[in-house]
């Protein structure tokens, strides 16, 4: 086995452990936002499978430590649809599969990738989102002073997003009777 390998192998665990962690963090949003128990279990299932897709981005661009550039960041937005049709075809349900495909949507319209706005974006992927977003500052952090900034530093996105109305502010709210 190369280093090149094992790169990509410890790579490929750290994936899986980010998407356990989401999946964790958005079972615990969902439970403190008293949603019911099968939408808590729908996000526990798809934090668990949200980058599945991501598997299917090639490795030099997926795991390159440089700058990506225009057409490289677009080929790993590419992962939510992969991630979509791969959980279509084993059979998950629509709610999950459609939290999984739209949790880079932005409240204001700005995300991938189907540009939803607002309440467009299902409840589920607005919360994986979040969670994505936590868990993505304390991967890069390189110590708890450095971890704590990058988390206030999203808690201070979703404020400031609930002042504007844009991106995080109905994850925060109440979720629709819908919803539940």
């Amino acid at each position: 086995v190369c280093s090149s390998d094992l790169h990509n192998i410890n790579n490929l665990n750290m994936l899986k452990q980010h998407s356990q962690r989401v999946s964790s963090l958005a079972s615990e949003l969902g439970k403190s936002l008293k949603m019911n128990n099968k939408l808590i279990k729908h996000l526990l299932i798809a934090g668990k499978y949200h980058d599945i897709g991501k598997y299917l981005i090639p490795s030099d661009i997926m795991f390159k430590p440089d700058r990506l550039t225009k057409e490289e960041f677009d080929t790993i937005k590419k992962h939510a649809g992969y991630s979509y049709f791969l959980m279509k075809d084993l059979n998950f349900n629509d709610e999950i599969c459609e939290m999984i495909k739209h949790h880079h949507e932005s409240y204001d319209g700005t995300g991938y990738p189907d540009s939803l706005k607002g309440k467009e974006i299902p409840i589920g992927a607005r919360i994986l989102k979040i969670c994505g977003m936590i868990e993505d500052h304390k991967l890069i952090a390189q110590n708890d002073k450095m971890e704590m900034y990058l988390l206030e530093k999203t808690l201070s996105i979703i404020i400031r997003d609930k002042k504007t109305g844009a991106v995080m502010y109905s994850t925060v709210s109440k979720p629709d009777k819908s919803s539940n």
